[in-house]
């Protein structure tokens, strides 16, 4: 597995003030600005994609991506007349103005440039960085985001093979109505980003700060952004002494963080690190152990290949769900006919109540709230017709919002990740 890349440069310092490339860069940040201000609803993957529009032919090392990774972190201030200022951007974790870097998820691999985008980065101050690439703290998915993806691989690899056993029905049918016609009926292995991803991609991820017994701090400070002079301390707990000592001084442990990041990325990014060991508390231990399996279905089914017989895997991912001590809504979503499963239909996993949060206001308009049926997600009961348009041959992960331009960052960043998988193997 790759380790978190490093970005060691500040916001702002890449391009010098007078420059043709600065210009190019400003304005740039500009026009995305002002896109992300007049936005409804955020997503992540829209967002990279907006960048994409705005890009065109420029050349990608005259973009500002540090700053374009940093408008999603930065603390919007309402002035009189209704004009806006927005400050310098603020660390992920601390809600602190202290020059954040932009922290890879993903690390680059070769010669593939876009693990630059921002759904691949989240902010952080400099220590917290160094210590992410160290490994002396950890970012782990939430369970139920993991679980949701893993429901709906297993649903699709079901229809995959509920198609298969309908076959030779389906063949003498097609013969019956046209002798000309000889396009497979097989859904491919991997489902279009589409179906499901882009749906699951659009709300915030969610990232449980885990510190190893490297990390030395014990506690972290953490300020709201958008409440000012307001800062709480929260424990950092690395072990069974540690829990005692937030208990004595009557501290929490550091919750949850929203991230306006790809939680697939994160999910891909930290799939080597979650298990954690002694010294660790045992019910952190435990939970890490479940989390580190279901991550590790899930990315057996991202490394699907046609070729692959998905039935095993189907049925120790339904396993898996019915062993949870306390099933989610989404485990006990497996016992149902997965083949019958509507992903438009796929609830979204309730963000935490308690949480730290250092997104710009303009990136918390999300439809998490009240989850509905997709406008552009088709059901389950798709053909290969229907999706013939629609299937792009990304990566064994999906890890992308793909277009159908090759050349697309999201069209690249998958290709990275599935060299950066292969090396790692």
């Amino acid at each position: 597995m790759t380790s978190v890349s490093s970005d060691r440069e500040p916001v702002g310092s890449r391009l010098g003030e007078g420059s043709t490339a600065a210009t190019t860069g400003a304005s740039l940040v500009n026009r995305v600005e002002r896109k992300l201000q007049s936005t409804a609803q955020f997503t992540i993957w829209q967002y990279c994609k907006d960048i994409e529009a705005e890009l065109g032919d420029a050349k990608r090392d005259s973009v500002k991506w540090h700053e374009l990774t940093a408008l999603l972190y930065r603390p919007v201030e309402h002035l009189p007349d209704q004009e806006i200022k927005l400050h310098a951007p603020t660390c992920a974790l601390t809600g602190l103005e202290n020059k954040p870097e932009a922290a890879h998820l993903v690390a680059a691999a070769n010669e593939y440039a876009d693990h630059q985008v921002p759904a691949n980065k989240i902010m952080l101050a400099y220590r917290l960085h160094v210590g992410l690439d160290a490994r002396t703290w950890d970012l782990l998915p939430a369970l139920d985001a993991v679980l949701i993806r893993l429901l709906a691989e297993a649903a699709y690899q079901s229809k995959r093979l509920e198609d298969e056993d309908n076959e030779p029905t389906t063949k003498r049918a097609r013969t019956a109505a046209s002798s000309t016609e000889t396009a497979s009926t097989k859904l491919p292995a991997r489902p279009p980003f589409m179906l499901f991803y882009e749906r699951l991609e659009s709300i915030p991820a969610v990232g449980h700060f885990t510190p190893r017994h490297a990390y030395r701090a014990k506690r972290l400070a953490w300020r709201d952004p958008l409440e000012v002079e307001q800062t709480v301390d929260y424990a950092v707990v690395r072990s069974d002494e540690d829990a005692d000592y937030a208990a004595s001084v009557e501290l929490e442990g550091v919750p949850p963080v929203l991230l306006p990041a790809s939680t697939n990325l994160l999910i891909y990014a930290m799939a080597g690190r979650i298990k954690q060991i002694p010294p660790a508390p045992f019910e952190l231990r435990k939970s890490s152990s479940i989390l580190a399996d279901a991550v590790d279905l899930l990315l057996e089914f991202w490394n699907l290949k046609d070729t692959s017989n998905p039935a095993q895997l189907v049925q120790r991912a339904k396993t898996f769900a019915s062993t949870l001590e306390n099933p989610s809504a989404f485990g006990a979503l497996f016992s149902a006919n997965l083949s019958g499963i509507s992903f438009d239909a796929l609830p979204h996993p309730s963000l935490p109540s308690t949480h730290l949060d250092s997104r710009s206001p303009y990136t918390r308009t999300h439809a998490h709230e009240t989850p509905g049926p997709s406008s552009t997600a088709p059901a389950l009961a798709v053909t290969v017709q229907s999706l013939e348009q629609a299937v792009i041959p990304l990566t064994p992960c999906a890890l992308a919002a793909s277009a159908r331009d090759p050349s697309s960052s999201t069209a690249r960043i998958a290709q990275w990740a599935a060299t950066s998988s292969a090396a790692a193997g």
